[in-house]
């Protein structure tokens, strides 16, 4: 098991190379002492609200849950640290809306593995107040570095 007290928005870039304007998650802290959880925090900039009435898509929050989900599994599984976490099916239940200007943390836990297959669950807090924004499931697949180079190969 590794202890990663924080990762920065440098480090997760690293991590996860392949988000490019998807990379909506600037910090995650993951410790030993409960190692099936990672939060994540992510302050969205205006660019995630054009044209929803300043209200952030719910998709986006999901979306940032997932990418400290698919560092979650990175960390605490070593045989999937040389993989590309893919996101396979997302569930988003919004509770109440964010703003442009707050932050937003996510708790994300582990439910299951089977094999590359992770399923997990999460919710999405207001860092200000603690407000419950969203809450929701996801399952992503583990894809091998060399085998997420052909896939994207082939696409190009």
């Amino acid at each position: 098991m590794i202890e990663f007290p924080m990762l920065s928005r440098a480090q997760l870039e690293q991590l996860l190379p392949h988000r490019g304007i998807a990379m909506c998650l600037d910090s995650v802290s993951y410790t030993e002492s409960y190692p099936e959880v990672i939060k994540g925090t992510w302050i969205p900039d205006e660019r995630y609200f054009e044209g929803h009435f300043g209200l952030l898509p719910g998709h986006w929050a999901g979306e940032s849950a997932c990418l400290a989900g698919g560092v979650l599994g990175m960390l605490k599984f070593e045989d999937l640290r040389e993989s590309i976490p893919i996101l396979a099916d997302i569930h988003v239940h919004p509770v109440k809306p964010i703003v442009l200007g707050l932050t937003l943390r996510h708790d994300v836990e582990i439910v299951s593995r089977e094999g590359r297959l992770l399923s997990f669950k999460f919710q999405s807090y207001r860092l200000d107040n603690g407000a419950l924004c969203y809450t929701g499931d996801f399952q992503g697949q583990a894809i091998p570095k060399e085998t997420f180079k052909k896939m994207m190969a082939r696409i190009k």
